[in-house]
């Protein structure tokens, strides 16, 4: 199984069975997220609505991570 598979997996694991996530601190839980953003953004928006991001720079790097908000370092 490569990264891409394992992503997606572990990310509907997620979706189906939310207390997987509920005890993740908020930094593995943004890690967890990223992850699955690189492969699929819609999982990665679905999963990180499971426990949203409570820190600001959090939230933004995220968005930034699934394009909806573009980075401003140039």
């Amino acid at each position: 199984m490569n990264t891409q598979e394992k992503a997606i997996q572990l990310a509907d694991r997620a979706l189906n069975n939310p207390d997987l996530v509920k005890d993740m601190t908020e930094d593995t839980f943004f890690k967890f997220v990223l992850g699955i953003a690189k492969y699929d953004q819609k999982r990665a928006i679905a999963v990180e609505m499971l426990k949203p991001f409570t820190t600001a720079s959090n939230k933004v790097l995220f968005w930034e991570a699934v394009g909806v908000l573009m980075s401003t370092n140039i």
